[in-house]
């Protein structure tokens, strides 16, 4: 029986998305990877707190201080390629092979899910942005858990969508149900919000009795699954991992400098600001088709960022109305839009505009939304194809195809075609000066201490509190030189020469300050960034 051609375009499609990502995993290291690659300096903090666990260190970034700052499934799942080999490298390609079969397989579920909803023509054009879009490739491919809290996402929704939603699900599917609860909790501790507006959902949809019935069962058996996690987080402190109340120390200590809002941290403006931030985080990416594409690109370059933000929002709102409420909504499946995906995504947004406000992780923090664009992508399309006669659909994406490819060129360039702050060169170059230089004395404290803490080949202390929390704690304390002094640590660096300085002035506020030699640091004569004695 020969293969409908939209099938046979789904798996060109994965097998082309599949061919880039492996392409991209296996490009050297050197330049390639350090100076154009997705990789940035947190990915190393997975890498080298999965190589100290496979060492036998335990959880630890620096190999001294233990820590719940990162999320555990994808660091486990690291863990066996540093017991393989010594090659610091060679891991590092093989955690980008696994981010590539991952990114396939999400896309495998996005063709599903799309299906699912509207049809095949939707579905397919969904796959098409997911498997080709550079944005979903520089974020599946950063070598951190942002592409397997992904592809949970997706499978857990359309599990949920096909097997629990319709009200027939038996124990099987509900225990199935469960299990893909507690890995993608795991995966990234704040899709519990995504859990929990399924919950809701579930509620709703099914009456509270048989949601109980059958949701008591898939609840127990995700908390089994998490509570390793859960209490070893709270033997540190706290229930969720200590990253989250560093970034939002750091996010309060970058307000000083009006770095991210003009107005005062944690005031209702200051909220207003993030969400604003957020918003154009999640609605600028090319992920829905006209007249919505190519807005996001065209209002980035040529609208201030607000009112690009609110423009864009309109059309999304737009859209929304046209699938939900208007025309379009007879083309979807009867009573499966789901709807449960807006609560998640107000709740996502309005918990990181206020508890872990940081804005510098929002494009990171925001990609399960933006991966669920896609979703909308594909009901829209499949809406148009069902109401628009054949000839006018073929213009129609001739036009949307154009634009894409346009706007793909545009991002291609942006994300892989130059070296920015996203980039690792410069840590590394960092990590190289204080590697080859005796005069460094050691422990070396690293604000930004992922690729110099991998490469430096010294011993290092990580000083911006997400993986330590005796640094977050003086962080929070004022008490910079006081902990560094406890450490007998002697000297500070980091890449960025303001947020050596900033720490230093604004970190160290209840304490005598001591005298201070600092200087800049420089690689094959290039600057890398700003090294602080600490005189005693």
């Amino acid at each position: 029986m020969r293969m409908p051609p939209l099938h046979r375009l789904a798996i060109g499609l994965l097998l082309t998305g599949l061919a880039l990502r492996l392409w991209i995993a296996w490009a050297p290291f050197d330049p390639w990877q350090l100076s154009y690659g997705p990789l940035v300096d947190d990915s190393f903090y997975y890498f080298q707190i999965a190589k100290n666990i496979a060492l036998g260190l335990g959880p630890t970034h620096d190999g001294i201080v233990v820590t719940s700052g990162f999320q555990p499934l994808w660091a486990f799942m690291l863990v066996p390629l540093w017991q393989l080999t010594d090659d610091p490298v060679l891991p590092i390609h093989v955690a980008m092979t696994f981010c590539a079969v991952l990114g396939t397989v999400t896309g495998w579920g996005i063709w599903w899910l799309v299906r699912h909803l509207a049809g095949e023509v939707g579905a397919v054009f969904a796959l098409g942005l997911w498997c080709l879009s550079p944005y979903v490739l520089q974020h599946t491919m950063n070598g951190m858990e942002t592409g397997l809290a992904a592809c949970l996402l997706v499978w857990t929704a359309l599990y949920y969508s096909t097997q629990i939603r319709p009200g027939s699900a038996g124990t099987r599917a509900w225990a199935t149900f469960g299990v893909l609860g507690g890995l993608c909790y795991l995966a990234r501790v704040d899709n519990a919000i995504f859990l929990a507006a399924l919950g809701l959902d579930g509620v709703l949809r099914l009456g509270p009795r048989n949601a109980l019935r059958g949701g008591s069962l898939a609840a127990v058996l995700a908390v089994v699954i998490s509570s390793p996690w859960i209490l070893w987080c709270w033997s540190l402190g706290s229930a969720l991992p200590e990253s989250g109340p560093a970034i939002r120390q750091l996010s309060q200590l970058y307000a000083t400098l009006s770095a991210y809002s003009a107005h005062a941290f944690g005031s209702l403006w200051f909220c207003f600001d993030n969400l604003v931030i957020l918003g154009r985080h999640v609605l600028s990416q090319p992920l829905v088709p006209l007249p919505a594409l190519p807005v996001g690109y065209v209002l980035q370059e040529w609208m201030p960022g607000t009112a690009a933000t609110w423009v864009t929002i309109a059309t999304y709102a737009v859209l929304f109305g046209l699938v939900h409420f208007g025309p379009w909504r007879s083309v979807l499946r009867p009573g499966r839009f789901p709807s449960f995906l807006c609560v998640w995504a107000g709740l996502l947004l309005l918990a990181y505009a206020t508890a872990v406000p940081g804005q510098w992780f929002y494009d990171r923090y925001t990609f399960g939304l933006t991966t669920f664009g896609l979703v909308l992508a594909g009901v829209v399309v499949h809406g148009i194809h069902e109401t628009l006669g054949r000839r006018a659909f073929t213009t129609y994406m001739t036009v949307s195809l154009l634009a894409i490819t346009g706007a793909f060129a545009h991002q291609s360039v942006r994300v892989f075609g130059t070296t920015g702050g996203k980039n690792v060169v410069g840590y590394y170059d960092l990590a190289r000066v204080l590697r080859e230089s005796p005069e460094f004395p050691e422990p070396i404290a690293v604000i930004q201490s992922g690729v110099v803490g991998y490469f430096a080949q010294k011993k290092f202390i990580a000083l911006d509190g997400k993986v330590n929390s005796e640094a977050a704690r003086a962080l929070r304390e004022r008490k910079l030189f006081t902990y560094l002094e406890s450490q007998s640590a002697r000297f500070v660096v980091d890449s960025y020469p303001w947020l050596v300085e900033l720490l230093l002035r604004e970190c160290s506020q209840n304490e005598a300050r001591p005298a201070l030699r600092q200087g800049p640091l420089e690689f094959e004569g290039n600057p890398v960034g700003l090294g602080v004695f600490i005189q005693r």
